[in-house]
């Protein structure tokens, strides 16, 4: 592995930690981003065009780069018009993304970030974020906040290494005005630190087949250690992300839900999927999945399913008859 490591990153004592924990790297250390542009792919693109044995071979190469940088745009306040953390919001909260780290080595054949990072793409590790989190916590004392550590990567798949889990716990316990968010596709998570109220560990299950992790045995496997999680005293919520048709989802799911300790299921949210026309092309040329089909429409520039009011309320109704009732629309406006 090549660890590109940014000197300015080096003060801090994150990418310390993170080196000591990894083995058989060879450091690569830079001033400028410039400084290595000819050294590394770039760009997943050819010229912005999508070939396929380019996106594949570059996506492969990925794994064996890693890069440790500082970067003084960690936290920015999501002010989107639809209804993602509305019930944050209800309750006065003030919704902010965080970038822990940034990309995935998932890659699961809708990911936006596939399209939304095409000239970053290189698996990033901020080394500042204990610090930048610090600063703004003493900046806004009293303030009610979400921390979302999710929005950018999965927010366990670099935990072993870098223990930021476990220091956005710390955080919890010290502030109880702040509900930190920690997303994940993943299951045994190793998970040091004991549960707390508001340190949300939220769940992706998609029963899709453009998901690394679409199959229904998989699905049950991943619900029953969530189930366990919740009789543990962990609060998780449930995220059906991205529903592409309700022909996957039967009863086994939700029979599964029903048997969780209902008092520590947070809340669940529902996405549909949908593309950008960039993250369309992506799929359409690049994958094996051909889901772009006859479902989509295009509306205010997205490919977007056409059934998925149909589905919000398949989801709504399902989940209200086990009596789990808190949820909202990841994408969609009221």
């Amino acid at each position: 592995m090549k660890i590109y490591l940014q000197k300015e990153a080096k003060k801090y004592d994150l990418t310390q930690e993170i080196l000591n924990k990894l083995s058989s790297f060879e450091v690569i250390e830079y001033d400028k981003y410039s400084d290595i542009k000819k050294d590394i792919f770039l760009n997943i693109w050819d010229n912005f065009n999508i070939i396929f044995d380019n996106y594949k071979t570059n996506l492969e190469k990925r794994k064996d780069y890693l890069f440790l940088k500082s970067w003084k745009d960690l936290i920015s306040r999501d002010d989107k018009w639809f209804t993602s953390f509305e019930i944050y919001r209800k309750l006065w909260y003030a919704i902010y993304n965080l970038k822990i780290w940034q990309n995935c080595l998932l890659w699961c054949d809708y990911c936006y970030l596939l399209s939304t990072n095409k000239f970053n793409p290189e698996i990033t590790i901020y080394s500042n974020i204990k610090e930048e989190v610090n600063k703004f916590i003493k900046q806004n004392p009293w303030k009610k906040i979400l921390f979302n550590i999710w929005e950018y990567t999965d927010s366990f798949l670099f935990d072993k290494i870098t223990n930021l889990n476990q220091f956005f716990y710390e955080i919890c316990i010290k502030n109880p005005n702040i509900i930190v968010e920690s997303r994940t596709k993943l299951m045994n998570l190793d998970i040091k630190f004991p549960p707390i109220k508001n340190l949300i560990l939220w769940f992706s299950i998609s029963i899709n087949n453009m998901d690394r992790f679409w199959k229904k045995e998989d699905i049950l496997k991943k619900l029953e250690y969530i189930k366990e999680l919740t009789y543990k005293w962990y609060i998780v919520s449930l995220k059906f992300d991205p529903i592409i048709t309700l022909n996957w989802y039967d009863n086994d799911f939700f029979d599964v839900i029903n048997n969780m300790k209902k008092d520590n299921i947070h809340h669940f949210s529902l996405w549909t999927l949908r593309f950008t026309r960039n993250l369309w092309k992506i799929i359409w040329n690049c994958t094996d999945s051909k889901k772009v089909n006859e479902e989509f429409i295009l509306e205010n520039g997205k490919y977007v399913n056409k059934y998925r009011e149909a589905i919000y309320n398949f989801f709504i109704q399902k989940m209200w008859d086990i009596w789990v009732n808190d949820y909202y629309l990841s994408m969609d406006p009221k």
